[in-house]
């Protein structure tokens, strides 16, 4: 057989485990229910019934929320691949999106950027293995049709098409041009993050000579994201104002001591390195992840160290590799994205923990390439792959065994749809919840105005900014009548987790909201399911 031929058979046979990775994902998370709803089932389903991908002014402005529910020109690309493969295969978009159509090109792309970056083919597998193992951290993103999973695709074909700028030319800018027009359809932040990485990429070929990314090239990119976020979503420029209202409101100067003290009493810097998914999780788990991420932060630093001792032994340019570059950028945009967490609030497209998940493949194919480099290193290429599996264990049981039902922090039962569709008939009530029931009250068709707590200044930047939201759902929520007339408490709300504004997920005490809420005179009880409440200010 020749190496092209394995090359073919290990890549066929691995994405299948791939596959069947994430469809074990898909049942253990997120169980197909009929009652279970998406946002984004629900535009795919309004492009499906009106063939438009805005629903113009259906959605009143009420709300911080019905801004961005309106605004279908964000984030359009995964419901409208689904509405498009609904339409060819008759499946519902229910079910297609509860499918990972996505996972398995994130994974190839991974494991071909990989041997890209590495220059060697046979490290292909090795990178295969690591893109499909870890997946523990924001395991809906890979389960389902989720906009962040097509997003990463996106992006990390986008760099691919970068790498192979030198070699294919023509081609490779053709792939440019394409994946730099679909990237700012699937996602708000992440495209506008990654002109930093592919700017550093740009400056670091330019400085070093290596001509991986040219200056034509490199501004093509940048056009065609920056026009799309001003001229079409107008993304950008609300970004611009949101940061630039968050730093003028920091009380003293941003000085390297202040920074620091920002970062280290962040709430949102603590919710985006120490994930959500973590709070409430069994000890074997929590234990699993750590051992996981700590295996990873040492071959990363094992693979740096041992580039660096290479570049200051030759001292010489000439000896840069495009590896190199690729991770001096994937360093510096971690450094960036823990540096404006405080100001920005933690976001799926700068959340460090994520873009370390997204590279690890590469870096682990380099670590396996060095590891048959090192003269003083003499084992077969079956020891160094048993000793990658081994590295890979902890990872691979972490996203097989996950108990974490994320899924429903994005989701909600027919109980919560009942407790939405009597809501509805408040048309002139100003409802008081949180960001993930306001949302699905508004994809269900909901009138009335909504309030939710405004993130403070900085976003939820301080665990003071984040006591005073949590006091409304947990200590004190009789406080929702002097911002509204109802208030709706959901099955998820309770049980799974609260969304806050600015991708702020807190894990609810069970019981709490209602304890408190029977604890007060201004507040009667108007409709019990059991799991799911309204209670309406007197």
């Amino acid at each position: 057989m020749s190496t092209l031929q394995r090359f073919l058979s290990y890549t066929t046979l691995l994405s299948l485990l791939a596959l069947l990775t994430q469809l074990h994902m898909l049942d253990t998370l997120v169980p197909l229910d009929p009652y279970w709803r998406y946002q984004g089932d629900m535009l795919a389903t309004y492009i499906l019934e009106t063939g438009k991908l805005s629903s113009g002014t259906e959605f009143a402005d009420h709300s911080l929320l019905t801004g961005w529910v309106n605004s279908f020109f964000d984030d359009f690309g995964s419901p409208l691949i689904v509405a498009v493969l609904a339409l060819i295969t008759g499946v519902n978009t229910v079910t297609l999106e509860t499918m990972p159509l996505f996972a398995p090109a994130l994974i190839i792309v991974q494991s071909t950027l990989a041997a890209t970056v590495v220059g060697d083919k046979r490290v292909f597998p090795i990178a295969l293995a690591a893109a499909v193992f870890y997946k523990f951290l924001a395991p809906h993103t890979f389960s389902n049709a989720h906009r962040g999973g097509l997003a990463w695709t996106i992006l990390l074909f986008l760099i691919l098409a970068v790498v192979l700028s030198k070699r294919e030319g023509v081609r490779s800018t053709y792939l440019l041009v394409v994946f730099g027009i679909v990237l700012p359809t699937t996602a708000h932040t992440l495209p506008v993050a990654a002109l930093l990485f592919l700017g550093i990429v740009f400056l670091l070929s330019e400085t070093l000579g290596k001509q991986i990314f040219g200056l034509e090239r490199a501004a093509l990119v940048a056009l065609v994201i920056i026009a799309y976020n001003l001229l079409v979503s107008t993304w950008i420029g609300r970004v611009v104002f949101k940061f630039a209202v968050a730093t003028s409101s920091v009380s003293e100067p941003i000085t390297p001591s202040t920074l620091v003290e920002s970062l280290t009493r962040s709430a949102a810097v603590h919710e985006s390195l120490i994930p959500y998914l973590m709070t409430g999780a069994p000890t074997e788990f929590k234990l699993l992840v750590i051992i996981s991420v700590a295996i990873a932060g040492v071959v990363t630093l094992s693979v740096v160290a041992y580039r660096l001792r290479e570049l200051f032994g030759t001292r010489s340019v000439k000896t840069v590799q495009t590896f190199d570059i690729i991770v001096v950028a994937f360093v510096i945009q971690a450094v960036v994205y823990v540096t404006i967490i405080p100001f920005f609030a933690p976001s799926g497209g700068i959340n460090p923990p994520l873009l370390g998940l997204m590279f690890f493949p590469v870096i682990l194919a380099k670590f396996y390439k060095i590891s048959g480099d090192v003269s003083m290193i003499s084992w077969s290429d079956t020891s160094r792959i048993l000793f990658v599996l081994l590295i890979l264990l902890p990872g691979a049981v972490a996203s097989f065994a996950n108990p974490m039902t994320v899924g429903e922090i994005n989701s909600f039962s027919q109980d919560e749809y009942e407790t939405l569709e009597w809501s509805s008939s408040f048309n002139n009530n100003r409802i008081v919840t949180d960001f993930g029931t306001a949302s699905s009250y508004y994809a269900i068709g909901g009138r009335s105005p909504t309030y939710l707590p405004p993130p403070g200044e900085p976003a939820y930047g301080t665990e003071e900014a984040a006591q005073r939201v949590l006091q409304l759902y947990y200590d004190d929520p009789a406080r929702a009548c002097e911002q509204g007339d109802i208030y709706v408490v959901t099955e998820r709300m309770r049980r799974t987790a609260i969304l806050h504004l600015g991708s702020l997920v807190t894990r609810p005490t069970d019981g709490t909201a209602r304890t408190s809420l029977e604890a007060t005179s201004n507040m009667d009880l108007i409709f019990d399911s059991g799991d799911s409440f309204i209670s309406a200010c007197k």
